[in-house]
């Protein structure tokens, strides 16, 4: 198991799949935060929605259900304090869609924005992640490709580049479809998930790196 205070220069697993995508987003609020104009801030901000949405989408989709079911109550609460963090960020994000122009409206709406997703990323990486690393361990990989087919499925289009309400017009039909066909985010027990695991989809193929679709 990689030492995950050395985390690789690209993803192998699932927990460092979505420590990349915490790392992506800490670095566009650090560049917010530097800009010196609302418009530069403005476009930063317009790279952050999709990526916070494209990220929440991939833990509800794939790595909650798997954490939830395999660490019982603990992971319960967890997972729903995490739901509850993602629906917050959504909150925010739609408003801050409708105070695009107000720019003094928009710092502080950002910057509450950033506060919440900060604090929701500490407690994955402290909490959750750790505990994940040791449940899940022979799953991490197999998960990871999961989340990576659905990156793909929600990024991928004619146009490429991915506008925030785009993003967000396609995301609920997709969602449904991935879960519908593979998933079905909720499990009555552990065997269940053994059985998905083990037999309701296909084995990951060698060569999962190639797989990873870097989008930074």
């Amino acid at each position: 198991m990689t030492d995950r205070n050395d985390e690789p220069p690209y993803p192998i697993d699932a927990i460092s799949l979505l420590k990349t995508d915490h790392r992506k987003v800490k670095n566009l609020f650090a560049r917010y935060e530097s800009a010196g104009d609302f418009r530069t801030k403005h476009l930063i901000a317009e790279q952050v929605f999709p990526e916070l949405e494209l990220h929440a989408q991939l833990e509800e989709s794939v790595f909650y259900p798997a954490y939830e079911a395999m660490t019982g109550k603990k992971g319960t609460h967890l997972v729903a304090d995490s739901r509850l963090a993602h629906a917050h960020v959504r909150e925010l994000m739609s408003e801050l869609q409708g105070i695009d122009r107000d720019e003094a409206a928009f710092e502080v709406k950002f910057h509450e924005l950033m506060v919440i997703v900060r604090e929701h990323v500490a407690e994955e990486e402290n909490a959750m992640f750790p505990e994940a690393e040791q449940m899940l361990a022979d799953q991490l990989e197999d998960l990871m490709d999961h989340m990576v087919e659905l990156k793909q499925q929600l990024t991928i289009s004619p146009e490429r580049a991915i506008t925030f309400r785009g993003l967000l017009s396609r995301l609920s039909p997709l969602r449904r479809g991935y879960q519908n066909e593979t998933l079905k985010t909720k499990y009555v027990d552990n065997q269940q998930y053994s059985h998905y695991v083990t037999e309701a989809r296909p084995r990951k193929q060698a060569g999962n790196a190639e797989g990873y679709v870097d989008n930074r």
